[in-house]
């Protein structure tokens, strides 16, 4: 799972002017961003990092000092010292001539989920379900699953390529896509609109032609083209979804103020445990049945793999990893982990409030 995980953050920069300057320094828009140390992302930690740099006569950075960190030793001051020092500005201006000067700034770093995982939109979920569907029908993709109340839509298997679906572009390398079926979930009680989506396909190694013919999930560009469309549709590009609680739901009432209530916000961060909490619950249209891994299909082995997660506020299970399992073979723990990637969940509520909590889930391959 962590290879398909990719990484996003939002900048926030801020030039703080004295009484002797008529223009401070400001940064080019084609700067670098800093890449989000690997470290951070691993351990979620989100926060901002803020710098002084001192920009010469000509635009450049001749000195930049880290004011401040979110949290020490996981590779922000790296990051953003590396892309900061190679930025480029419109010089300062005294009565018009360029001087040397010095520009405070914050750079905002959020974690998010792939961006083939999921966005939001700022439309009410109710909306988005009826314009996602419209371009499914554009599209020519049925659904077999169809789970207005709890959001889940699955689609009947297509044949995938340019001609049956044009627009399409295939995964590069070696790997050929013959046919997938989207897993949609569209939460209805997660204010505004989310969209997350997996995908199972049937793919074909061009190198051993039928012989590696097999399932692959997420494989993440038909996510990817699907959101696309989507985006064109709405006329409005999706956002990443933060994988932190905190950040989501900010983001949440950037997209439609109000949408998440203060008492809720409060609650965000907070150990979920007591009497008043409701566990998650999986929604069972969404359920799907573990794939034998091909060498434990052979040999007909059976396996009980508990795979832990955090199921979201709004339903979607995130952070995936194997707890315990009772088989060698590793392929059955990253076969429970795509399972599992599939259940979509009514969420634990602590005080009428949606929640995020930890959960254990049991996947058991038993051949039939």
């Amino acid at each position: 799972m962590r290879a398909s995980l990719r990484l996003g953050f939002a900048l926030l920069l801020l030039a703080l002017p004295t009484a002797a300057e008529q223009r401070l320094p400001v940064p080019l828009a084609d700067n670098p961003r800093p890449v989000y140390p690997e470290i951070a992302f691993e351990k979620s930690i989100d926060g901002g990092v803020k710098f002084i740099a001192v920009v010469d006569v000509e635009g450049r950075v001749e000195r930049l000092d880290i004011v401040e960190v979110p949290h020490d030793g996981v590779g922000f001051e790296e990051a953003v010292r590396v892309a900061v020092s190679a930025w480029r500005f419109e010089p300062a201006l005294r009565e018009g001539e360029p001087v040397a000067a010095s520009y405070r700034g914050i750079i905002n770093f959020v974690a998010t989920h792939a961006d083939h995982a999921g966005r939001m939109y700022p439309v009410s979920s109710s909306v988005l379900w009826t314009e996602l569907r419209a371009v499914l029908r554009e599209l020519g993709l049925s659904a077999r699953t169809r789970d207005k109340k709890n959001g889940v839509l699955i689609t009947r298997s297509k044949s995938i390529g340019r001609r049956t679906l044009p627009g399409f572009q295939p995964p590069d390398g070696s790997l050929v896509l013959l046919e997938s079926e989207l897993h949609v979930f569209v939460p209805p009680w997660a204010e505004p609109g989310r969209l997350y989506l997996g995908s199972m396909n049937v793919t074909e190694n061009r190198q051993s032609g039928r012989a590696g013919r097999g399932f692959t999930y997420n494989l993440g560009a038909v996510e990817s083209w699907l959101l696309d469309r989507l985006d064109q549709h709405l006329g409005v590009r999706g956002r990443l979804i933060p994988r932190n609680a905190p950040a989501r739901l900010r983001l949440a009432n950037e997209l439609q103020p109000g949408s998440v209530p203060e008492a809720c916000l409060q609650r965000v961060g907070t150990a979920q445990t007591g009497p008043d909490l409701s566990l998650p619950e999986t929604i069972e249209s969404s359920r799907i049945d573990p794939l034998y891994p091909a060498s434990g299909a052979a040999s007909r082995q059976t396996a009980r793999i508990i795979v832990g997660t955090q199921i979201q506020e709004d339903g979607w299970a995130g952070r995936l990893e194997v707890v315990r399992s009772d088989s060698r073979n590793p392929e059955f723990g990253v076969s429970a982990i795509h399972t599992v990637s599939f259940w979509r969940y009514r969420p634990a509520v602590s005080n009428g409030c949606p929640v995020p909590v930890d959960f254990t889930v049991f996947v058991q391959f038993k051949m039939r």
